[in-house]
Parts: structure tokens; sequence; C-alpha cells
């Protein structure tokens, strides 16, 4: 069954570049705790886009806050749903990985991963 939702967020840096360079696209909404701050949240966002930065098989990353809720939209462009699994694998086993601190930081994630097939109306991908 198809899963839609909507989100209103303003994403930097631009989502079409993770779009139309990325063949798997990680959707990953987090709810952050009351306690977290959005300036913490972000300070974390960013050791963690460090990683995806250094990553041979990240394509790029778009994120932002959903307006009005304390929800933090991600997209990461990933070269295969493996290069996303072997990168979380090494943040695993690194207890400085900022990927720790999201656990603490948000009551939980919803992650998906989505094979673009078109950018824009009539323009396939493959």
């Amino acid at each position: 069954m198809p899963h839609e939702a909507t989100y209103d967020a303003a994403l930097s840096p631009a989502a079409a570049n993770v779009l139309g360079s990325a063949p798997i696209v990680e959707v990953a909404r987090f709810r952050l705790k009351p306690e977290t701050s959005r300036d913490a949240w972000l300070a974390c966002i960013a050791r963690g886009t460090q990683l995806l930065a250094n990553d041979a098989g990240c394509r790029g990353y778009a994120a932002g806050f959903v307006e009005g809720k304390r929800e933090f939209l991600v997209l990461v462009g990933w070269d295969s749903v493996d290069a996303h699994s072997a990168c979380v694998a090494k943040q695993k086993v690194d207890p400085a990985a900022p990927l720790h601190e999201y656990d603490t930081m948000a009551d939980g994630v919803e992650m998906y991963h989505v094979a673009i097939r078109e950018v824009m109306p009539g323009i396939s991908r493959h």
C-alpha cells in the first residue's frame, strides 16, 4: 500500500540537487523530544552532514524543520540502499558518531528509501 505524506519544510541546501542526482533517496522524519532545542539539534545534524560529505556512497542531502511542528525532515541521496546501510553500520560501531545522539534527542524517526524515476513530469531518469 503506498504511503502518502505532505510536509511543509524549507530545505537547505536545495532538495533538487539530491533528487536530480541520486538513484535512491532516504527520506527521514525525526520527531524531536520536547526538551531538545532547535540549536542543539542543528549542531548534531551539522556533525552528521560532515560524515555524509566524506562518504563515497552519498550524493548529497537537504534538510529542514517541518513548519509548525517539532519535526525535522532529511533527504539524503545515495548510490544504493546498501551504501546507506554501510554508512549506518560504520556509525553504529563508533560511540562518538552523531547517530547515537539522534536517538537521545528524538522520540522517533520514520524513514523510507525512495527510487526516483521522474524529477519533473515527462523527464524520466531511466
